[in-house]
């Protein structure tokens, strides 16, 4: 089975407001995922997650066959992020 992307149920409250719930995706080996949506919808919110900048309440993120939260630097090595504003790399 070829290593991919997965979110298992993902849930995050931010203050009294949940920012992301029950969010389930997978993406296979060499597919491209865009998110779009309107202010507050989570985008921002997921890639945070995805990228390890934010730790999910619930669920996990698998990148590579590697979990996120508990090994970023293995899991992040197969994942390419474009943000939309911001990418700028110093390097």
């Amino acid at each position: 089975m070829p290593k991919a992307t997965y979110l298992l149920p993902l849930h995050l409250p931010v203050k009294k407001k949940v920012a992301l719930r029950n969010l389930s995706l997978g993406v296979s080996r060499g597919e491209t995922l865009g998110l779009l949506g309107h202010n507050g919808a989570g985008k921002t919110t997921t890639m945070r997650m995805v990228t390890a900048e934010e730790v999910p309440t619930a669920g996990r993120v698998v990148v590579g066959g590697k979990e996120v939260v508990s090994n970023a630097s293995e899991g992040l090595r197969s994942l390419g992020y474009c943000p939309q504003v911001g990418g700028n790399l110093s390097n």
